[in-house]
């Protein structure tokens, strides 16, 4: 756990207590490797991060200019062979490699960045961070503090969205703590003062830098607080405004939960250090309990709830800084709503129709009272032209017709002569 804005680790816990075994053994209940930590504090080799690396396309793709409801359709299966560089401009394409999504879907379909984002697309992330550079996302995590647990220097291959680095808790809780204080990472420090035997003491002051933009982190929050209520970690929540992100490595070798509050965050792992490949997280008992797989949201998400419960049980909630809307707001993915429909009637139910709803206010807010290329804090013209702009108008008519004629609640009220009841998501002022 790790203070953000100021990098003070709170805590660090693992589930082996710290010794020898008997006669030396190396296998039993104890262990001599400070596992929260990486090799040069101690530490182990670490275990892969997961889908809590997608963070880090997310926060290159809205500094770059993305939309929280702008995306694309995804194919069902997804070969990185083209399209991808490393920092030093050497191209790193693996035509022979399949991507699919968790749990080896074959079906796409479109995503935006946000629900992308919430379900946790594999093949989403692929192809964003190809659209937005694999080095521009290296670069991003780097910034926020990003480096493997070994030593060693980061792996920038197609698969870097996707968490192929070994990470350690520590190093992850730090840079997740970077968006809670709205961009700024600080190293994190276990020794807050020094003090002499004469007495004299020494503070040890933070060491912080601005890594990202106050803006994109706080547009990052907006998203990540999606997946407790839109995404894999739905159900489960701590009683105050929180945001993560959950990862499941390809063929449950590890997984992991990370996220934060504006006051706290922590990074929760679980593998098997004898090898997670060699002893992956299917069909094992953990703490007394049998889990046929374990993903991010099964065992790392109710951890990291439990803990991050009890250690803000006497601090105040208070809630993120809220995101730019002007320039963050609305965007648009083709057959997205479309989608989102069929996935709610083949499921039965409604309830995330007030979510849908603040996305849609959000977008016709914003994408109708100005063309794109005049919304505050847009900053990059090229992006946009008429012929998108009319085809976008089209889109969102045609829908709000096919809404009128099925006649669904508050919808086409006022030309009934009245708005209907105020969504609870609406600020009153603005009904």
């Amino acid at each position: 756990m790790v203070e953000p804005g100021t990098g003070r680790i709170l805590a660090l816990a693992a589930s082996k207590k710290y010794g020898s075994n008997k006669g030396g053994a190396k296998k039993g209940p104890r262990t001599t490797y400070n596992l929260p930590v990486d090799v040069k504090h101690g530490g182990g080799l670490g275990l892969q991060a997961g889908s809590t690396f997608k963070v880090y396309t997310l926060a290159t793709a809205l500094g770059e200019g993305w939309r929280f409801d702008q995306g694309f359709d995804t194919p069902g299966a997804f070969s990185p062979a083209s399209g991808y560089r490393d920092c030093a401009g050497r191209g790193v394409n693996s035509p022979g490699t399949t991507i699919h999504n968790a749990g080896g879907e074959g079906e796409g379909g479109p995503h935006s960045i946000s629900t992308g984002t919430w379900k946790s697309v594999n093949i989403f992330f692929m192809m964003l961070e190809q659209k937005v550079g694999l080095c521009d996302v290296v670069r991003t995590a780097r910034k926020l503090g990003i480096a493997r647990a070994d030593g060693k220097p980061l792996r920038e291959v197609p698969t870097f969205t996707l968490g192929v680095n070994e990470m350690d808790p520590l190093t992850v809780a730090a840079s997740f703590a970077s968006f809670a204080a709205r961009g700024r990472y600080c190293r994190p420090i276990a020794v807050l003062e020094i003090i002499e035997r004469d007495g004299r003491r020494t503070p040890i002051p933070p060491s912080c830098r601005q890594a990202i933009e106050p803006e994109v982190a706080d547009a990052v929050n907006h998203v990540l607080q999606g997946v407790f209520t839109e995404g894999t970690m739905r159900g489960q929540d701590i009683g105050r405004p929180a945001a993560g992100k959950t990862g499941t490595n390809n063929g449950y070798t590890s997984a992991w939960f990370a996220g934060y509050t504006p006051d706290l965050a922590a990074a929760v792992s679980v593998g098997d250090i004898r090898g997670s490949y060699k002893c992956p997280l299917r069909g094992v008992e953990i703490g007394g309990r049998y889990y046929g797989s374990v993903q991010g949201a099964t065992l790392p998400g109710p951890i990291w709830v439990e803990s991050m419960s009890r250690a803000l049980r006497d601090t105040e909630p208070r809630g993120f800084h809220g995101p730019d809307m002007g320039r963050f707001g609305g965007g648009h993915t083709p057959g997205l709503e479309d989608a989102e429909d069929r996935e709610r009637g083949e499921r039965g139910d409604d309830d995330r129709s007030e979510a849908r709803g603040r996305r849609r206010f959000e977008r016709n807010l914003f994408d109708g009272l100005w063309p794109p290329w005049d919304r505050p804090g847009h900053r990059d013209r090229n992006r946009w032209d008429q012929d998108r702009w009319d085809q976008d108008r089209r889109d969102q008519d045609r829908r709000d017709q096919d809404r009128r004629d099925r006649g669904r609640e508050n919808q086409g009220r006022e030309d009934q002569g009245g708005r209907g009841d105020r969504p609870p998501w609406l600020p009153p002022g603005l009904w």
